[in-house]
């Protein structure tokens, strides 16, 4: 069933605010993203993971939402979901789910460089974005 879109928003909220607290329970990854990717492309991911679901619909709706407003209009989307265990880390119950969305660009769009993701998604960036659409209005 998919969530309002406004619980999403609260969600952003409170993670910006520091005040989210994290409800990890298993969930079936593979249902979740055929409802999220839908028409819109392919998925592999593990059948089931424990993880927030409030987090992960909110990337992968977001991830989704902004692959198919630039990318190549009739392309597919891919979504990537898999454990990894982060360097260092030995117990094998510290698995960090990691997902990647990816699809072609639009002609005109160039994809952006590792350095221009990191400015691009860091709270600085995120902050003058919020700026600038509470005075855009």
């Amino acid at each position: 069933m998919p969530v309002p879109r406004c619980h999403l928003r609260e969600v952003v909220v409170q993670l910006e605010a520091g005040v989210y607290k994290m409800q990890l329970c298993c969930i079936q990854l593979h249902e979740l993203l055929a409802s999220l990717v839908g028409d819109l492309g392919t998925f592999d991911a593990p059948v089931c993971v424990v993880a927030d679901p409030n987090l992960v619909r909110l990337v992968v709706s977001e991830g989704v939402s902004n692959a198919s407003t630039y990318g190549r209009r009739n392309t597919p989307i891919h979504v990537k979901a898999e454990l990894v265990v982060p360097p260092g880390v030995v117990t094998p119950l510290s698995h960090h789910l990691h997902i990647s969305i990816a699809n072609l660009n639009k002609p005109d769009v160039a994809p952006m460089s590792h350095a221009e993701c990191k400015r691009a998604f860091s709270r600085r960036a995120r902050a003058m974005r919020a700026v600038h659409n509470l005075t855009a209005t």
